[in-house]
Order: C-alpha cells, then sequence, then structure tokens
C-alpha cells in the first residue's frame, strides 16, 4: 500500500515564513519511520516542492496522510484536500496535527 504524507505550505498572508523559521516535519517523521516497513510511504513536504498534482501522478498513493499544523494552514489545507479528492475520489485522506487534534478535543468535550 502507498501512502503519501503531506506538510503543507504556508499561506502568503502568513508572517511566520520559511526564511524565519523552517522546523523538518517531525510529526510526519515520526509516523513514516513507525509504518515504513509495513507500508511504501513517503513525504511531500509542500513548503519546498508545491506541485501536488504532479507528486500524485508520480506516487499514486492509497492514502495521503495531511498535516493541518497551524490555523492558519486550515485553508490551504482545505484546497489540498480539495485538489487530491477532484484528482482521485477514492484516495483516503487522513487529516491530523495540532489544529483538528485539538478541535477534535474540543468536540468531544462538548458531547
Amino acid at each position: 500500500m502507498k501512502v503519501l504524507l503531506i506538510w503543507p505550505p504556508l499561506p502568503e498572508y502568513c508572517v511566520l515564513t520559511q526564511e524565519f523559521s523552517c522546523c523538518e516535519p517531525l510529526g510526519l517523521e515520526y509516523i513514516a519511520a513507525s509504518v515504513i516497513d509495513k507500508y511504501d510511504i513517503e513525504i511531500l513536504d509542500m513548503r519546498f516542492d508545491e506541485n501536488l498534482l504532479n507528486i500524485l501522478e508520480q506516487k499514486n498513493p492509497d492514502i495521503v496522510g495531511l498535516s493541518i499544523p497551524y490555523t492558519t494552514t486550515v485553508n490551504v489545507c482545505n484546497s489540498l484536500l480539495k485538489t487530491i479528492k477532484e484528482y482521485c475520489p477514492n484516495i483516503k485522506v487522513i487529516i491530523g496535527g495540532h489544529h483538528p487534534t485539538v478541535g477534535l478535543k474540543h468536540i468531544y468535550r462538548i458531547c
């Protein structure tokens, strides 16, 4: 099974840019390291490679994991999710990262 993990690009209006601070996508690296012996897994850091459609065509993943690390990247990630599903509606997409995790905790507290 082919898995593609994606770290999104920062939006243009974001104050924190790659030039100011560019940490590696450590969470995605942990995930990849934990399943590398079971799956064909790759990480796409879109801060440096922004051509998602070409990568999807080349890698043809069964599963895409999308990190939503900051609130400022939510709209960017929504656009990426739309692109992924338009490319292939059957690709399973898993979202994670700080923003969805905090949001889910809030939702569970309400329920």
